[in-house]
């Protein structure tokens, strides 16, 4: 926020993506139907497991997202 380059905002948007399907197995890890996050990722597919590192990983990129798209503002 403080330096308003571009390449912050952008790195906001790629790991704000990833838990949306934008990762190596095109699999989403957020699940609209209970707002869990999963774990992570596995060669197979997704790790079914939905704790509370995972949730605190979403929650941190969504405010580097909105911190980065509020310093362009």
């Amino acid at each position: 926020r403080a330096t308003k380059e571009k390449r912050f905002r952008e790195a906001a948007e790629y790991w704000w993506q990833w838990f949306f399907g934008k990762n190596l197995n095109g699999i989403s890890l957020y699940r609209p139907e209970d707002g869990g996050v999963c774990d992570g990722l596995l060669p197979e597919g997704r790790n079914a497991n939905r704790g509370a590192e995972s949730v605190v990983a979403f929650n941190l990129a969504h405010l580097a997202l909105a911190e980065a798209l509020c310093a362009i503002l």
